[in-house]
């Protein structure tokens, strides 16, 4: 049965999909009115792939700077490294290029260049008894491009996770200010990442919309979208296997969108059947603790 009480929220942003999607990407940038852009990626992404290349023939002077140190487990080290780069570069405008962890470090980058506080004052915080708090960061931040390299649920949220070098430990941030302008499912961009890279990402995205398909009670738009990620993803999972196919990788990227829209469209973010609830607390503290866990959740992404 239906639930008819909910709300809907929309966050604007515009989404150029298919063969040469980048080629949009100077106008998006100008309709940002931004005239140094700066790209945050990893290594991989930059030096062993044309894709960070081809942006700097299409932005040209608009490019103000690159920084592709941002590793796997979004370190803290890293992510300050970025902030001084971006800084020294006099950038208006970040894009982040990659896939999860590099999604996340381009909103940590706006907001430690945004906000004056320490970086302790900044992050979520787990009080012994009672709920997370999420402290308020007011600061304008800059507008942030995304463009995909594999399938995540990261390009269009607001949350982001970076790991502290001493302790291994995850900080976390939270500002909807980080949301993205834009999002590039570019087919060259997506064909970059390798097979096995997608088919453990689509394996989670999988796993996460067979376990929504247990909730009861949605509204009608949460439903469509719950069932829509469903259909995408089991649909892509055979075809991986050809790298040179990029239309499962796109079909992973919508599924994503999706499921990250749910919230939007009236739904829990998590659904609350007890099976999904504690395989997410479980894995969710793994995750925070363990270095490898870690890594493991990166590579999905």
């Amino acid at each position: 049965m239906y639930s008819y009480d909910f709300r809907v929220t929309g966050y604007p942003f515009r989404l150029y999909s298919g063969k040469d999607a980048l080629n949009s990407l100077p106008d998006e940038v100008e309709r940002n009115r931004a005239r140094r852009a700066f790209i945050v990626c990893g290594r991989t992404v930059s030096r062993k792939t044309t894709v960070v290349a081809r942006m700097r023939q299409l932005l040209g002077e608009q490019l103000a700077g690159v920084f592709d140190e941002i590793d796997k487990d979004t370190t803290r080290s890293s992510i300050v490294r970025a902030v001084a780069a971006a800084r020294a570069a006099q950038a208006d405008l970040v894009i982040g290029v990659g896939a999860g962890t590099v999604i996340q470090g381009a909103r940590i980058v706006t907001i430690l260049l945004a906000e004056k506080r320490p970086v302790e004052e900044l992050v979520t915080q787990y009080p012994e008894h009672g709920p997370a708090i999420s402290p308020k960061l007011p600061e304008p931040k800059l507008p942030i491009i995304n463009v995909l390299t594999a399938p995540t649920t990261a390009q269009n949220r607001a949350g982001s996770r970076m790991k502290d070098d001493a302790t291994a430990r995850g900080m976390e941030f939270f500002d909807p200010k980080t949301r993205p302008v834009a999002i590039f499912w570019d087919t060259d961009a997506l064909l970059t990442a390798p097979p096995q890279l997608i088919r453990t990402g689509a394996a989670a995205i999988y796993c996460r919309a067979v376990m929504n398909l247990g909730a009861t009670s949605d509204n009608p738009l949460v439903e469509g979208d719950r069932l829509q990620a469903w259909r995408l993803a089991a649909g892509a999972l055979p075809r991986i296997a050809n790298a040179a196919d990029p239309a499962p990788r796109f079909e992973l990227c919508a599924a994503t969108l999706l499921q990250n829209r749910e919230s939007d469209d009236g739904g829990s973010q998590f659904v609350r059947h007890w099976p999904m609830r504690a395989a997410y607390a479980f894995s969710t503290s793994l995750i925070s603790v363990f270095r490898t866990s870690a890594r493991a959740r990166a590579t999905a992404r």
